[in-house]
This record gives structure tokens, C-alpha cells and sequence, in this order.
């Protein structure tokens, strides 16, 4: 499938989500340093998340998908390094709750 195909009837928000303003402000250098960090952590937490349900597909994919899958999960574990290296550069906390981070506001570990 052709990626004319996937974008067919979907060209309005494909054109949304990337002419975004900060997208813009991204290419054009001027979105502000916190605007940036919560992307950076937040879309570390997505593809956090995203990447064991990328490895539970392999239980269930045919032989064919195999190879296409296990590089799509090596591609995830390029980026979540990338996110840890540039989080803790810029002071951003990426630690997930339950993995390390320490109990804040008088949280118990209920």
C-alpha cells in the first residue's frame, strides 16, 4: 500500500497535523524550551508505552511480518534513547511511575 493510499480521504488532517504550530515553531527555531520539554516527555511516554504492545504483536504474526516487526522494535529502542539522552540533557524527568521515579507530595506506594 502506497502512501497516497493511507492519506486517501484523510488529506485535511494529515495537512493539520503537519502544518501544526508547533511543528512551525519546531522547523523555525522558536518554540520555547518548556513547550518542547513536555513534547519530549510526553511522546517518551507514548512510544514507551507503544513498544511492548509492538512486541506482544510478534506472539501472534505471521513468519512474513516477523522481520518487518522486530525492526520496527529496534527503531522504538533508537528513539526511546534518544528521548532519555536528550531529556536528561535539557533536566527533563522521562523516569515512568512505578520504574525508579520517587514517591512525590506524600504519595504512598499503595
Amino acid at each position: 500500500m502506497s502512501s497516497d493510499e493511507l492519506l486517501a480521504g484523510l488529506e485535511e488532517k494529515w495537512d493539520k497535523a503537519v502544518n501544526h504550530e508547533f511543528i512551525k515553531a519546531c522547523i523555525d527555531g522558536s518554540v520555547k524550551p518548556e513547550q518542547f520539554n513536555r513534547w519530549l516527555v510526553q511522546d517518551y511516554y507514548y512510544v514507551r508505552g507503544f513498544t511492548p504492545f509492538a512486541g506482544s504483536l510478534l506472539a501472534s504474526a505471521p513468519d512474513s511480518h516477523l522481520e518487518t516487526i522486530v525492526s520496527g522494535i529496534a527503531a522504538l529502542t533508537d528513539e526511546l534513547a534518544w528521548f532519555k539522552d536528550t531529556a536528561q540533557k535539557r533536566g527533563c524527568d522521562v523516569t515512568i511511575i512505578g520504574e525508579g521515579r520517587a514517591q512525590q507530595d506524600g504519595e504512598s506506594s499503595r
